[in-house]
């Protein structure tokens, strides 16, 4: 008598893999090893195989790695979805087989890049080939889209130059927004010594603006004196009388001055009357040392004059004779 057993073939269960969200340059988001079978023993590298069913291609945004079962996803990755099938086969009966899909969505990683260039002086006012008053540059800003997702709606500012902004509705991935832009060189400028200005780019998914700042140097030149006067209405005092003062100091440049101490030298025994210090009219007392009286940081526009005007009382010990007071 003969007996026939039939040995059926092992029952591969392949189930798919699916990560919802994976980040780019992670190269161990899903192992498709995991939640697979055979015969209910879990599938690994010592009873099945893994590979590529004819037809199926591994996209460029994945890498997979048929001996470990790694799936990962390269760091150049744009965001989307991407999947492939594989096929996993049975070590002792390499035909029995099953094919399952391998699925990875690759989230967003928005940013922006941003330079500023230095400028390219475009007129040349004096013909000096320096950057000087009037001379008129050009600035170009570039943003540059560096995340692996389009951007919408990206808007490059510079508030120095003209124009002023630039909208780009979209900006693929690697893709530029460029803003080119003037400026011409004022007077501020060359007192300052330098131009600095700070451009800033923003887009519709990436609202903290990314800043770049450019520092560019300015032609100065050799600053003439201020013209400052001082007169006294009265000539001939005595002690206890209030003596006034007025001092003007007058900027004889084309250009502005900013920031300068005005400081005025009591003469020996005279001191500052509180509250009678007016600066073109205006409540201003000085910082008082001693004898010297200052009005600390005042700005003054190309060619304008500013009047001082103050009160000093004549202390008690004052003796007779010619008592000077310098601005």
């Amino acid at each position: 008598m003969t007996e026939t057993i039939t040995v059926g073939e092992p029952e591969i269960e392949a189930s798919n893999d699916t990560v919802a969200i994976a980040q780019a340059g992670d190269d161990e988001v899903i192992n498709l090893f995991d939640g697979d079978t055979v015969n209910g023993v879990p599938a690994s590298p010592s009873n099945v195989t893994l590979s590529l069913p004819v037809g199926s291609v591994v996209p460029p945004a994945l890498t997979f790695d048929p001996a470990t079962g790694m799936v990962g996803v390269a760091s150049n990755a744009q965001a989307g979805t991407y999947s492939f099938e594989y096929e996993i086969c049975d070590i002792l009966n390499p035909t029995n087989c099953t094919v399952a899909l391998a699925s990875v969505t690759v989230a967003p990683a928005l940013s922006l890049g941003l330079v500023k260039s230095d400028p390219v002086l475009t007129t040349d006012a004096d013909g000096s080939t320096t950057i000087t008053l009037d001379d008129v540059l050009t600035y170009t800003i570039t943003a540059t889209n560096t995340g692996n997702a389009p951007q919408n709606n990206v808007v490059v500012t510079d508030a120095l130059i003209s124009p002023t902004t630039l909208t780009c509705p979209v900006v693929e991935i690697n893709e530029t927004c460029v803003l080119v832009g003037t400026y011409a060189v004022t007077a501020v400028d060359v007192t300052a010594g330098q131009i600095d200005n700070t451009a800033s780019t923003v887009s519709d998914e990436v609202t903290t603006p990314v800043t770049d700042a450019v520092s560019t140097p300015v032609e100065t030149f050799a600053r003439t004196p201020l013209n400052v006067t001082k007169s006294v209405r009265n000539t001939s005092v005595q002690v206890g009388d209030l003596v006034p003062y007025t001092i003007t100091v007058t900027n004889t440049e084309d250009f502005p001055r900013m920031d300068l101490d005005i400081v005025d030298l009591a003469p020996h025994g005279f001191r500052f009357v509180d509250e009678t210090s007016f600066l073109d009219g205006v409540a201003l007392d000085p910082e008082v040392s001693g004898k010297e009286l200052v009005l600390n940081d005042i700005d003054f526009a190309a060619n304008e004059t500013k009047t001082w005007n103050l009160v000093l009382a004549v202390g008690a010990g004052v003796n007779d004779g010619l008592h000077t007071n310098n601005a």
